[in-house]
This record gives C-alpha cells, sequence and structure tokens, in this order.
C-alpha cells in the first residue's frame, strides 16, 4: 500500500502493525477504503485497520467476522463488509457491529451503494460471461436478490463497481 500526502504529486509506504492485512486484500475479501479523515483497511480474515493521521499510526481491531468475502462500502455514515452470514458494520473503523443476514449471502465481490440507499454487487469476480451475476439489497446488504439475465449483458469480469451520475450522451440518453 502507498499513500500520498500531497495531492499525488509524492507517495509513501507507511508502517503497518503485523495484524494489518494479514489476512490479504483484494479479490478474495475485504478492502483499502477512506471516509470522514479515517484509512481503513480491512482484511479477509476480518481485521480492520484505522489511521486517523493520514497513516502514519494504525490500531488493530477485529470486525468480529472471521472471514469476509467482500468488497467494502462507504455507506456515508458507516463501513460495511459481509462474510457467509453476517454483515460487520462501523461509523468509525474501530467499533463494529456484526449483524445476522436473513439468509446465507450469495459469493459477492465488489459492492456500490447508490444515493438511493440501494446496494448493488457484483458475484464472485472471476465470474464473467455465463456465469455473471448481479445482485441487489435494500436493506442495507442484510437480503441479497439475484437480478434476472434480462437486466444486464453478461460479459467480463467485474473488479470494481462505483455508483455516480454522467451526462447523458446518445448512447446513454437521459431518460
Amino acid at each position: 500500500m502507498l499513500i500520498s500526502s500531497d495531492g499525488g504529486e509524492s507517495w509513501w509506504r507507511p508502517t503497518l502493525p503485523a495484524l494489518c492485512a494479514a489476512g490479504g486484500t483484494g479479490t478474495s475479501g475485504g478492502d483499502i477504503l477512506s471516509a470522514n479523515d479515517i484509512l481503513l483497511v480491512v482484511d479477509n480474515a476480518g481485521n480492520a485497520c484505522r489511521s486517523t493521521d493520514g497513516g502514519e499510526t494504525w490500531a488493530v481491531t477485529p470486525t468480529g467476522l472471521t472471514s469476509i468475502s467482500t468488497h467494502g462500502v462507504w455507506t456515508g455514515s458507516e463501513f460495511m463488509f459481509w462474510g457467509a452470514t453476517e454483515r460487520a458494520s462501523s461509523p468509525d473503523g474501530a467499533t463494529w457491529t456484526k449483524t445476522a443476514m436473513t439468509a446465507p449471502a450469495p459469493r459477492l465481490g465488489p459492492i456500490a451503494r447508490g444515493d438511493s440507499g440501494t446496494l448493488v454487487a457484483h458475484g464472485y469476480i472471476y465470474d464473467g460471461y455465463e456465469k455473471q451475476k448481479f445482485y441487489r439489497s435494500t436493506d442495507d446488504g442484510l437480503t441479497w436478490v439475484e437480478l434476472p439475465i434480462s437486466a444486464y449483458q453478461q460479459s467480463h469480469s467485474i473488479f470494481r463497481i462505483a455508483f455516480g451520475y454522467a451526462e447523458p450522451s446518445d448512447a446513454c440518453p437521459l431518460r
């Protein structure tokens, strides 16, 4: 991991505690997020590493999950990660709450949150084409509903997903 403290002009490598990201982050679960002046690294083993001083110092706390199978999301008020049967959420990356899901989650990868609060997720990141699946949740990720194949065009695997607005064009007109 590299951090820039000057808008990308230069980069430096932080000194992380031994348990920080020991379980790995990235494609198999876990993520690096930032919000409200908090840098957060959550690994797929459930360790949360938090910095509030731009990466100079770090504290490690457990999320309460022993296996994180998703990327994370910031909702505007809390960080969220998912295991197979529980969601871990935290307003500050230091104090975590586990919440049981209404049903075991499908294997999820990248997740994004729209401004209405709806979460969307791609299935396992290496599942593309005929194996590709998309899901949505309207209850903060406690229940996931698989979208019908008719709702999207199956294609390449997706490694990141984000919510945002784009200017209308001929290819994508305003509705």
